[in-house]
């Protein structure tokens, strides 16, 4: 019986795993077809990489690459540095107005971005920041989630530690940067995943602050594909796959790091 529960379990997972990796298998296979074979279902034969290559004389997409690299790298490193600080601060810091500023940044991450774009774009136009990669990068230096991610971690961290850093003479930030930091690994490894995740797929501030082609993210770039080449599905499709590989590779090296994060930020201590 226990035998024929566990078979079950097991069949369960497995449905659930081709269903979840169906729609990117099936991109894949469309992306290998050649033009002329899309809707048809055709043998490995008829499949080639002409799609990624013809992508390649198209559009500038290796400009694409690394406008998205340097902007995803800057902002995950913004965050890992400055959502670490202020999660700490809000964690342990004694000042009475804390918890208004985190009750603050619980409302922040509720507003969809949609409801301060325009304001937001205003101000970048008027700071003269339009078409720079500072206007891709500062309006998401800081994720109000990795925020409070990293503020639920450090709640579980014993108080001890830190008085006991303070014994043997260490400041503030010393005791953040040689104790606390060490010890939030799992939290920080979470927090990279889902900075770099958002701000590499992000489209609606790239899109918006941006008009000038050689500035493009990969998401904006491709997303043009469809304007001169709709008749062309299968090239959109190669589009797709050469935007979602990097994030494949990122999750595939840190994802023994998202169950124990999760499973260890303290999101009890709200």
């Amino acid at each position: 019986m226990k035998k024929a529960i566990s078979m079950s379990k097991y069949l369960v997972l497995i449905i659930l795993a081709i269903a979840c990796l169906f729609p990117f298998l099936f991109s894949l296979y469309i992306s290998l077809q050649y033009p002329e074979d899309y809707g048809k279902l055709v043998g490995f034969n008829r499949l080639s990489l002409t799609n990624y290559k013809k992508i390649l004389e198209l559009v500038p997409i290796g400009r694409w690459y690394l406008n998205t690299i340097l902007i995803t790298c800057v902002v995950t490193f913004s965050n890992l540095l400055f959502s670490s600080m202020a999660g700490y601060a809000l964690a342990h810091s004694i000042s009475r107005v804390k918890n208004i500023i985190f009750m603050l940044i619980l409302g922040v991450m509720i507003l969809p971005v949609q409801a301060y774009l325009i304001p937001l774009y205003f101000n970048i136009v008027h700071w003269g920041l339009q078409n720079t990669y500072w206007s891709l990068i500062l309006p998401i230096a800081i994720y109000p989630f990795c925020v409070f991610l990293m503020r639920q971690y450090f709640l579980t961290l014993p108080k001890e530690l830190e008085d006991a850093a303070k014994i043997d003479g260490l400041g503030p930030l010393g005791v953040f940067f040689r104790i606390a930091l060490p010890l939030s690994k799992p939290a920080l490894s979470t927090q990279a995943i889902l900075s770099f995740t958002w701000t590499w797929n992000g489209f609606v501030i790239p899109v918006t602050m941006i008009n000038n082609s050689n500035y493009y993210t990969l998401t904006v770039g491709l997303n043009t594909l469809k304007d001169f080449y709709f008749n062309w599905p299968t090239i959109d499709m190669a589009g797709v796959i050469y935007t979602i590989l990097p994030i494949i590779i990122v999750f595939i090296f840190l994802q023994e790091h998202i169950t124990q994060a999760f499973a260890t930020t303290g999101l009890g201590h709200i």
